[in-house]
């Protein structure tokens, strides 16, 4: 459990910088993890002290026994003073002049220049480090890229929003690790082997909500990081994580099918065309080669369409039935179900309605030569012509109700027409 009363504030500077470059670029992960440690002395006046074996003590280094680290710590200190504090000699504040010579045993004073501003800064607690410093010890792991890596998480943490309100996964940090690496200069080599340390000394809970597709490749999304003792905060953000990045999923992997499902058809069209093959081709029409290079085609299709529970619509496959067995000769699914359905005109009327009949063959009769030419008045309009028979007809033919007979010269043919519309 984390001892919420001592803890340190790093300033948000060491990831994150309107300038040129961050404080973890220009000092690197000793100089945090060292700043770190000098900070557990800070006073309410913004001043603190620090030794050499002080420092040494609490990271568990012997001085005597590893020169290289105690070189390390001081030149660190070098780096930061004149930046983040100034080391004096003694409470007086006399500012020390030449650091070079720092003594293991002497305690110095600092003066912090700028405490960082509210809600400017990265908590982290004392235990949390101790954890980390006790892991660490007699093992090849560096101590301070665990310590930066763990400080760069909880930086991460949302906290509360401008309002006071409690913003969605406000206690936890959503990051992968490509984005770490990039911030921190950790490799992601190291990375993973500090997520496994973070879990194992419960530290945090880190949990992965699951998984895009990426160049036709599924990959996990970045990690949910969350302090260990926050784990109802953990489980509802992993929660509200898994379903976004679900229906994400599902949506970017149906378009994948589509696109896939559209390519394989796109292969067999172009077979077709390569090949000079038709749709009313049959089996015996094919070489025994272009057979089995288009049955593959076909068949490939037919699976795929089939796993994903996609019904398949009008397909006109040439090798093969729906159900992938072989097929003789290709007939058009809705011709082989169906009764052929002569075309008909359009329109109203029962001349537009549709029968099932075969087509009529109406006969042709030669009509006979007429006797006499009767020469008619023909008055047009923008519709048909009007045809005036009146001169050339009877007397009896014009009172017969609203019809006449002309008269061609055989009984057996006479053509009836309406009174006064053209005959031809």
């Amino acid at each position: 459990m984390v001892n919420n009363n001592f803890y340190v504030m790093l300033e948000k500077e060491w990831f994150y910088s309107s300038q040129e470059q961050t404080l973890l670029q220009k000092y690197g992960t000793v100089s945090l993890m060292v700043y770190s440690i000098m900070l557990r002395n800070l006073t309410t006046r913004n001043t603190f002290n620090f030794s050499i074996n002080g420092i040494c003590s609490i990271l568990k280094v012997d001085v005597k026994n590893n020169s290289v680290m105690v070189k390390n710590i001081k030149n660190a200190i070098r780096m930061l003073n004149d930046n983040l504090f100034t080391v004096c000699s003694d409470s007086n504040c006399n500012q020390i002049e030449n650091l070079s010579k720092i003594d293991n045993n002497n305690v110095y004073y600092c003066i912090r220049k700028d405490e960082p501003l509210k809600d400017k800064f990265i908590m982290v607690y004392d235990t949390e480090i101790d954890k980390m410093l006790t892991y660490s010890k007699g093992k090849k792991n560096s101590v301070s890229e665990l310590i930066t890596h763990f400080s760069f998480i909880v930086n991460g943490f949302h906290g509360k929003e401008k309002d006071g309100t409690e913003g969605e996964g406000y206690l936890c940090y959503y990051g992968g690790m490509d984005y770490i690496e990039q911030k921190t200069g950790i490799e992601n080599s190291t990375l993973a082997p500090d997520n496994k340390i973070f879990i194992e000394e419960q530290l945090l809970l880190i949990g992965n909500a699951g998984g895009s597709i990426e160049d036709n490749m599924y990959k996990n999304t970045s990690n949910v990081y969350c302090r260990y003792e926050n784990k109802v905060e953990f489980d509802t953000f992993m929660k509200i994580k898994s379903a976004k990045l679900s229906s994400k999923f599902a949506r970017q992997t149906d378009k994948e099918q589509q696109d896939k499902q559209r390519r394989l058809k796109q292969l067999i069209n172009q077979y077709k065309k390569d090949n000079e093959i038709y749709e009313f081709d049959t089996k015996e029409s094919l070489s025994e080669e272009q057979f089995n290079e288009l049955h593959e085609l076909e068949i490939n299709y037919l699976n795929f369409v089939k796993s994903r529970d996609k019904e398949l619509k009008n397909p006109k496959f040439l090798t093969i039935k729906r159900d992938g067995t072989i097929k003789e000769k290709y007939v058009p699914e809705e011709l082989a179900e169906e009764e052929y359905i002569e075309p008909t005109a359009k329109g109203k009327g029962s001349l537009a309605s549709q029968r099932k009949t075969s087509p009529l063959v109406t006969p042709i009769i030669t009509p006979p030569i007429a006797d006499r030419i009767v020469k008619a008045n023909v008055k047009t309009n923008r519709h048909n012509p009007i045809v005036d028979f009146s001169p050339y007809m009877d007397k009896e033919d014009l009172e017969d109700d609203d019809k006449s007979d002309i008269y061609c010269g055989n009984d057996e043919y006479k053509h009836t027409i309406s009174y006064g519309r053209n005959p031809f």
